[in-house]
């Protein structure tokens, strides 16, 4: 399933600093060695994680205190949703963001299992 992404009906909450350096630490050191590289780009929203090759993660945390994990490809300045998990517990997020960034599409059914 390849869409464009359309996020104007999201209703995201609007981060800080600290709420971010929180959401890198449930991902784990290791996870985004192995995600990005380290690289790591703040939003007003979440987290914005390049992969590589045109694919990139994205972690929003939602208005019921859960995160949606996205995978995203930008190709001339559009950008196609590959993939998206909603409803993600803080235990839950390095392993679905991992999933994320793997060149692999999964389906929903193959992405680790809301809990």
């Amino acid at each position: 399933m390849t869409t464009l992404l359309d996020t104007s009906k999201d209703a995201f909450r609007t981060l800080n600093d600290e709420m971010r350096r929180q959401i890198v630490q449930q991902i784990g050191v290791m996870n985004l060695l192995a995600i990005s590289g380290g690289r790591v780009i703040g939003r007003p929203t979440g987290l914005w994680l390049p992969v590589g090759s045109g694919y990139h993660v994205t972690v929003d945390l939602d208005a019921n205190d859960t995160y949606v994990v996205r995978r995203l490809f930008k190709r001339a300045g559009k950008i196609y949703l590959k993939g998206e998990r909603t409803d993600v517990y803080a235990e839950d997020l390095s392993e679905c963001a991992y999933y994320a960034s793997c060149y692999v599409s999964y389906d929903d059914k193959e992405w680790p299992q809301k809990r």
